[in-house]
């Protein structure tokens, strides 16, 4: 396989859809593992800590932290296990509708 400059990937069309599919699967796994491992970081709280609020391994702690695609129910656990609880919140133009998490303070 035979490293390409953007110059010459722009010349020939661009990316693929596939290829592109990828990478933005890709860079959403990134910013998923980055934010994870940031929160845990910053709570002061180690992989075998949380592993113990899971019940599972601390290498499966590290997986879930690199995982692309986090189901929310262990999101919700990991939120906890850093001392936190899980907010979902879907934003429109004209409203804010809560799906996941208790009501925060000064908001109905």
């Amino acid at each position: 396989m035979s490293v390409k400059s953007l110059a010459e990937i722009k010349a020939a069309g661009g990316v693929r859809a596939e290829r592109q599919e990828r990478i933005d699967e890709i860079k959403r796994s990134m910013l998923l593992e980055h934010s994870l491992l940031a929160l845990r970081e910053r709570r002061g709280v180690t992989q075998t800590s949380i592993a113990e609020h899971l019940a599972t391994s601390r290498p499966n702690v590290s997986r879930i932290e690199r995982e692309a695609d986090v189901r929310l129910s262990t999101l919700a656990r990991y939120a906890e296990a850093v001392g936190g609880r899980l907010h979902v919140e879907v934003v429109f133009d004209d409203e804010s509708v809560d799906l996941v998490g208790e009501p925060r303070k000064g908001f109905p």
